[in-house]
């Protein structure tokens, strides 16, 4: 990648994480956003399964940012990342990558020899439980991450990590690589597998016959060991993100495929259906053998070969077991479009097809014409919401603008906060449809379980609230969408202004779904949406039940591990048998009927009023003042008893309150009215007349 591409990137990840952050200056925050972007796009890739946000740091005990199981393959992932608030391209030595991968190595020793360190509420001692549990158990391989935005050094080089009885394999994602990864259309690199060179063999084969569009089919019979053996290299990622996302919903671990492995593996040729694969070339030597795979992709028997890979990491003999595959040769020119049309009719036994599954899926590309034909109106700037249904879409509508000043206005027209993805639009349904045990357990498998409710109308797993998913998608059920984000949105803000500690994600779901489970008929989605804020009584009703549900998560029966306490149902409904109520069924003392139509935060002024200038300047001022300003004149004016203007209406300190409610909207980046960004404004310039001083607040600008 060009120096001047990447150039462009780090300024544009630092601007998308910054808006993530909502240009919080909590760098545990920034770093936990940076985390997650990076490893969900290596999720969809098929290069990560689901992660667990972890951060974790001591001198001398280790540092993690977050880990994920492949069950599959029983391989451990654990990543450690840095994240800098910079603009312009930094250099990453080789110190430092080591530093990092050490120190992670060093964490996970601890926590396998049971000497971690730290709260027992925390993540991190949730994955360090995990971790020691699941040794040799759970994972018998491991591959660590170091994730960075900035750019490695020529003469970087990954170190060489052993650790006792533990395969160990490290991987450095820097700038350029990242930056490769989020590129909307970058070409992905193909699997290529050399039998000869890597096994010692070549695969015998009937075939070629030939199809219409120049399509080859070979029928082969492949050695269990060696499938196993190219799964557990090359993971999901020999899958699409649909089968991967249908089986980590369902379960990728066949249990009647690993009873055959394990007694009877002479009959699993009889027994199985076999794979269907597709390539782009295949290599045969002078005995019409394969001795070569260009561009292997699995199209159909993904829960066998996960089923090899894990009888392999048992140490399982898989010297008898033979697989059939049907292997298709595609001219690389229509790999593209065809590859996923074979995929769609070999999975017709599947309750959902894996073309069905694309980002191509009706349901998907009817939300992003939505999204375009419903522009949010609520500021003085119409902008509009932005559907990401592919990876690096909107990274890619950013960069290409142009200019630096046609990527600001297009970044105004398509803020960050306002950005969604498939994922995301699955999280925030699941949550509203009260299956917060099914969000709990990751993106890739609530986005599994939407797409098969979806597929097949279903309303599995059973739920009081559960509606059914339209198969096509109107403007209400895009708005409602929209402002179950909104809810979602404020209510991971205010999750995290309590400093629980950890368990942030867990905790925002259980809270909005037991919030849903009350409120079902109650809430007015319509002017949360128009008015992008939701009522004061919810922010009230959210702050006080996510402490109740925060207490009880963070206290499972038993002292079970609390992130897998967090993914079983009856977390939610409780257990009859063990006398246990549930999330549901806690009682939470505060007010939850009558909230239709209650007191909004108004969000824009009649269109047909004018801005004044001192309105407009006003405006454009509330969207560059520095939040910690206006919290610290809110503290000033009550410790003062600050009265600006001295009449009968402010007998109750109604400016202090004002101040108080700013410095909450100012920091959420709330949209202001004209009226309240000239009072703000106005009091800013009386206070500083009075004796308020901005001088402590000052930031460093680049």
């Amino acid at each position: 990648m060009s120096d001047k591409k990447l150039e462009l990137y780090v300024r544009e990840l630092q601007s998308e994480v910054l808006e993530a952050a909502f240009d919080s200056d909590e760098m545990d925050f920034q770093h936990a956003i940076f985390t997650s972007y990076v490893l969900e796009a290596l999720t969809e890739e098929g290069d990560w399964p689901q992660h667990n946000l972890s951060f974790y740091q001591a001198d001398k005990r280790g540092e993690i940012s977050a880990w994920g199981i492949e069950e599959a393959t029983k391989t451990l992932h654990l990543a450690v990342a840095e994240w800098r608030k910079i603009g312009v391209i930094e250099t990453l030595p080789k110190t430092a990558i080591n530093d990092k991968l050490n120190r992670l190595a060093t964490f996970l020793k601890n926590a396998i020899n049971d000497n971690f360190i730290g709260e027992e509420s925390s993540e991190a001692f949730g994955a360090a439980t995990t971790i020691r549990e699941g040794y040799k158990v759970e994972f018998n391989s491991v591959r660590l991450y170091f994730l960075s935005n900035r750019l490695p050094t020529a003469k970087a080089t990954v170190p060489d990590i052993k650790i006792d009885g533990l395969p160990v394999h490290c991987e450095l994602w820097g700038l350029e690589r990242i930056a490769s990864l989020m590129a909307i259309g970058q070409e992905r690199e193909p699997i290529e597998v050399d039998f000869i060179k890597e096994y010692s063999t070549a695969i015998p084969c009937i075939g070629p016959a030939k199809s219409g569009n120049n399509v080859k089919i070979y029928s082969a019979f492949i050695p269990g060991e060696i499938l196993g053996s190219i799964y557990s290299q090359y993971g999901s990622r020999l899958l699409e993100l649909n089968v991967r996302s249908y089986l980590q919903a369902k379960g990728n671990v066949n249990k009647g495929m690993n009873h055959t492995l394990e007694h009877e593996p002479e009959m699993f040729l009889p027994y199985n259906n076999g794979i269907t694969a597709t390539v782009s070339k295949v290599g045969l030597d002078n005995e019409k053998r394969i001795k070569e795979l260009v561009d292997l992709q699995i199209v159909n028997g993904g829960q066998t070969s996960a089923s090899m890979a894990r009888a392999l990491n048992d140490d399982r003999n898989l010297k008898e077991v033979k697989v059939h595959m049907k292997l298709v040769e595609v001219n690389p020119e229509d790999v593209k479009t065809l590859v996923p049309e074979i995929s769609r009719y070999t999975n017709r036994q599947n309750p959902v097809s894996e073309a069905d599954l694309t980002s191509n899926h009706k349901f998907h590309v009817r939300i992003e014409q939505l999204s375009a034909e419903n522009p949010d109106t609520s500021g003085t700037i119409p902008n509009e919401w932005y559907y990401e249904k592919n990876k690096g879409s909107y990274t890619n509508l950013i960069a290409t603008a142009g200019t630096a000043a046609k990527r600001a206005a297009k970044r105004e027209r398509y803020p960050s906060k306002q950005k969604f993805t498939k994922t995301d639009l699955a999280k925030y349904y699941n949550t509203w449809e009260c299956l917060p045990w099914i969000v709990a357990r990751g993106a890739s498998k609530s986005f599994g379980v939407f797409m098969i409710n979806l597929e097949t109308q279903s309303t599995e797993p059973p739920s009081f609230a559960f509606n059914k998913i339209p198969e096509k998608p109107d403007q209400t059920f895009f708005q409602e969408v929209i402002a179950k984000k909104i809810i979602f949105d404020r209510t991971d803000t205010i999750v995290r202004k309590e400093d629980f500690g950890g368990w942030k994600a867990q905790i925002v779901t259980y809270t909005i779904a037991y919030i849903s489970n009350r409120l079902r008929g109650q809430i007015d989605f319509t002017s949360i949406w128009k008015s992008k804020d939701i009522p004061v009584e919810l922010e009230t009703i959210i702050k006080i039940t996510c402490r109740k549900v925060h207490a009880y998560l963070t206290n499972p029966p038993g002292g079970q591990n609390i992130g897998e306490f967090c993914k079983k149902d009856t977390t939610w409904f409780g257990d009859p048998k063990k006398g246990t109520t549930g999330v549901k069924g806690l009682k939470v003392d505060a007010e939850f009927t009558g909230l239709t139509g209650l007191t909004y935060r108004k969000q824009r002024d009649d269109d047909e009023n004018e801005l004044t200038e001192e309105q407009e300047v006003a405006l454009a001022w509330v969207k560059v003042v520095n939040p910690e300003e206006i919290d610290s004149l809110s503290l000033w004016a009550k410790e003062k008893n600050w009265n600006p203007i001295v009449n009968d209406k402010d007998k109750d300190g109604m400016w202090q309150k004002f101040l108080s409610q700013m410095s909450t909207d100012v920091r959420t980046s709330s949209l202001l009215t004209k009226y309240q960004a000239a009072r703000l404004l106005d009091l800013y310039e009386k206070a500083q007349k009075d004796g308020w001083s901005t001088e402590k607040q000052k930031v460093e600008e680049d």
